[in-house]
């Protein structure tokens, strides 16, 4: 045994050999217990007793961030339970422990062997086909249902034990090194996630679906939009996207009988609003379709490409859905504007289709709109001013670098990642003005007449890793400080400056970092240093699906972890 399940064993072999000592010191007579042990017997009983739930806390200490509290019980009650050879438990508390893991298996062995010493001294019975000796021990004498919580085993003839008093005070001893030592290890571990948040945390967050699997129907959802008018009345259009963070969060008790979820690909929400004074925005949520079977479970209507060439593999692909009774619509205006209650469905070829369904609730429809740029460069010393509060300031930061990286190799976003890109719905409500902060979104125009869709990066060319990196280190910094004048007032010129200069700007922020160190909560400060780290590195590339990930993992998901934990999340 090398894992994790020789855990099982001791704890199962430990009130077992009490047990065994406890019948050896009831068929003791007065004078014999006195003159051996001096009365020292029940006192090591007692101490044997107590490391035992002693071992038995540090255990389930450290199975509460990795199994479900129905899962503990099961191990805890049945030390031979397949949960303690489990490789989805032993992974979890590798992730956990990290470099800490091999030493608290190591201390485990030590308690192991602990418990052979003291076996070794009791003349019980062993089952003859088992190799080691606590398994052989446990094999053999079986447990005894009792009521109360006590612990009682069956023994079939007089216990002998051949320890001397000396010798079981050095086992008691190496018992209590070995619980503290394990205590230790997992303190340890837990200090470097700020205080008591890795406990909450110990599963890794992430996306519902894969940065490239977002990254690929963005792109597509944008190549097919700019296909999708034809109106003559209307020279453009505009659509707004919606920026979502599609964070994953721990919202089930932990398990090591997990089932694996099933990769669901991302959906998107636009909105719109016709040309028309008179019209509405309205909102559509766009799902990705998996599979014609798909389309058969909802009535559809296709969207028809004007003056496109039909190649015998389109026909083909036609045909296939005028069986399934399709009809063709030319245009996404006109179904904006006659329809409610509607959404679309995207497949892998880039065609599009409305599916009816419950109308999705309107996001990003004020007339009224305000810049992220705008937005932080607010403060209390003017008009109408409303301070985010301490969860929006989380959930804009979240959402907002969530975004950038998954749509940052899109025609979605610009060359840089940018202030005046990201929008918002205001509504002046009295003297103050109301802004959805919840709902930020990105805009982009669409020409009637259908034109060749452009690869975001012959549209936006090569983008400035450095410059974007920055900018992020800044937007966090002006989120957590919203409503402050004294740095987004003095150094604002320097971000309007016609020519970046990553040195300065770097220089203003670690300025900003110092001046504000105490006011910054860990995971902000951690994120921001590690964006303006990653600015100066050359290998960074956030062209890079790889690279990305790690930026998700060092900026959001400390972020989402931090406030989980500010607002008491289990």
């Amino acid at each position: 045994m090398s894992g994790f399940e020789i855990a099982g064993i001791v704890l199962g072999s430990i009130p077992l050999l009490i047990s065994a000592i406890e019948h050896y010191s009831d068929s003791l007579d007065r004078a014999t217990a006195f003159f051996k042990w001096k009365d020292g017997l029940n006192s090591a009983l007692r101490e044997f007793w107590y490391q035992h739930s002693s071992f038995e806390l540090t255990l389930r200490n450290i199975l509460k961030d990795v199994a479900s509290p129905s899962e503990i019980e099961e191990m805890i009650g049945d030390p031979d339970h397949e949960l303690w050879k489990s490789r989805d438990l032993s992974q979890a508390l590798q992730e956990m422990l990290k470099f800490a893991y091999r030493p608290y298996i190591s201390t485990i062995k030590d308690m192991h062997g602990c418990m052979k010493r003291l076996a070794s001294h009791l003349d019980i019975d062993r089952d003859a086909g088992t190799a080691d000796d606590l398994e052989a021990i446990m094999k053999a004498n079986k447990r005894l249902p009792s009521a109360g919580g006590l612990i009682k085993f069956e023994f079939r003839r007089a216990v002998k034990l051949t320890m001397k008093r000396k010798e079981v005070r050095i086992l008691l001893e190496d018992m209590k090194s070995c619980n503290n030592r394990l205590d230790e290890f997992i303190n340890k571990s837990e200090a470097p996630s700020n205080n008591s948040m890795a406990g909450a945390t110990a599963e890794k967050l992430g996306l519902s679906s894969s940065l490239q699997q977002i990254q690929n129907y963005a792109t597509m959802l944008h190549q097919t939009l700019g296909r999708a008018w034809s109106c003559s009345a209307h020279a453009s259009h505009e659509i707004r996207l919606l920026l979502e963070d599609r964070v994953v969060r721990q919202s089930e008790p932990r398990s090591l009988k997990k089932v694996k979820r099933s990769s669901k690909p991302p959906s998107f929400t636009i909105t719109h609003k016709s040309p028309i004074s008179s019209a509405l925005w309205k909102s559509a949520k766009i799902e990705i379709l998996d599979s014609d079977k798909e389309l058969e479970e909802n009535r559809a209507i296709r969207f028809q490409q004007a003056h496109h060439k039909t190649s015998i593999k389109d026909q083909q692909s036609m045909n296939i859905r005028s069986v399934h009774g399709l009809t063709v619509v030319g245009d996404l205006c006109s179904v904006f504007r006659c329809y409610s209650g509607f959404g679309f469905g995207l497949d892998d070829q880039g065609v599009l289709y409305e599916t009816y369904q419950d109308e999705t609730k309107p996001v990003c429809c004020a007339e009224n709109l305000i810049s992220l740029q705008d937005l932080l460069l607010t403060h209390s010393g003017m008009k109408c001013f409303t301070p985010l509060t301490e969860e929006q300031r989380y959930r804009l930061s979240i959402i907002l670098t969530s975004s950038f990286l998954q749509l940052h190799s899109t025609p979605w976003l610009n060359k840089h990642w940018s202030q005046h890109a990201v929008f918002f719905s205001s509504t002046p409500i009295d003297d103050q003005l109301v802004v959805d902060v919840g709902h930020p979104f990105i805009t982009e125009s669409y020409w009637s007449s259908p034109y060749p869709a452009p690869t975001s990066i012959e549209a936006k060319g090569l983008a400035d890793d450095s410059a974007n990196l920055l900018m992020l280190a800044k937007i966090l910094l002006q989120i957590k400080f919203h409503g402050r004048t004294s740095f987004t007032q003095n150094k604002e010129s320097v971000a309007n400056s016609t020519a970046f200069d990553r040195v300065r700007e770097s220089q203003l922020l670690n300025q900003w970092i110092f001046q504000e160190r105490e006011n910054l909560s860990f995971a902000h400060y951690n994120a921001i240093q590690f964006c303006i780290a990653s600015s100066n590195n050359i290998d960074a590339d956030l062209w890079d699906l790889k690279y990305r990930q790690v930026v998700l993992d060092r900026v959001v998901v400390p972020l989402v972890n931090e406030l989980s934990h500010w607002q008491g999340a289990t």
